[in-house]
C-alpha cells in the first residue's frame, strides 16, 4: 500500500478525525439524453492544491504533470475506488425513490489550471414522457461525513447533451431535509451543520 493510501482511502476512512472538511471539490455535471431518455451524467470533480500535489506526489510517476493509463489505474484503485463504499458520493432520487450510485464507468484523470479532475459517467435511465407531461429529478452529491466539501463550479456548473426534440430545465436547491453534522474547531459549537445542494432536473419532449 502506497503512504498515500492511508490518507486518503479515499477521503472518508478518518472521517471522524479532527475539524471538518479537509478536502475540496468542485463539481461540474453532464447530462446526457436521447430522444427518447435520460441515461445519465458525467461528474468532473476539480480537487483543492493539497490533494492534487498528494496524488501528483505518489502516482504521476513520471512527473510530466499528466496520467498516463497506467498511472489512472493507480489512482483508480488507490483513490478513487474505494468512494464504492459511499456510493461515489452521488445518489438520484425519482418519483419518491432513492437510487444510490452502486457503479461508474470510464474513470480518468487529468489536471487542467493546475489541479487535479476527476471524471467519470454514472448511469440512470428514466424515460422522456409524451408531450404535455414532464418529468423530475434530483441529483445530490455530498459527502455525509463532510470530509470533503462538495460544491459547484460558479462557470457553467452543468452542460446538457441532448437532441432539439427534448426540452430540459434546472436548477439548484438546498436540501433542508438533510442535516450533515461535522467536527469543527470551534469552541461555542461542539458540531457544524451544513446541507447538501442538488441538482434538480426538468425534461420533456418540446411541444
Amino acid at each position: 500500500m502506497k503512504p498515500v493510501t492511508a490518507a486518503l482511502a479515499l477521503l472518508t476512512v478518518t472521517a471522524g478525525l479532527a475539524a471538518h472538511p479537509h478536502t475540496f471539490i468542485n463539481t461540474r455535471l453532464e447530462l446526457t439524453f436521447t430522444e427518447t431518455e435520460f441515461n445519465g451524467f458525467w461528474i468532473d470533480w476539480e480537487f483543492d492544491p493539497v490533494f492534487t500535489d498528494m496524488i501528483a506526489e505518489y502516482y504521476d510517476s513520471n512527473g510530466d504533470g499528466s496520467y498516463s493509463a497506467a498511472e489512472t489505474q493507480e489512482v483508480y484503485k488507490d483513490a478513487f475506488s474505494n468512494l464504492a463504499n459511499y456510493h461515489y458520493f452521488t445518489r438520484v432520487f425519482q418519483n419518491g425513490r432513492e437510487y444510490p450510485t452502486e457503479t461508474v464507468k470510464d474513470f480518468s484523470v487529468y489536471i487542467h489550471n493546475g489541479l487535479l479532475h476527476y471524471r467519470f459517467f454514472v448511469a440512470h435511465t428514466a424515460d422522456i414522457p409524451a408531450p404535455g407531461r414532464k418529468e423530475t429529478l434530483n441529483i445530490a452529491i455530498f459527502d455525509e461525513t463532510y470530509f470533503c466539501a462538495v460544491d459547484y463550479f460558479n462557470d457553467t456548473p452543468v452542460t446538457v447533451q441532448k437532441p432539439e426534440t427534448v426540452h430540459v430545465a434546472y436548477t439548484f436547491e438546498e436540501n433542508v431535509k438533510r442535516r450533515i453534522e461535522y467536527p469543527t474547531n470551534d469552541a461555542t459549537a461542539a458540531m457544524g451543520i451544513t446541507y447538501p445542494t442538488e441538482l434538480v432536473v426538468t425534461f420533456s419532449i418540446k411541444e
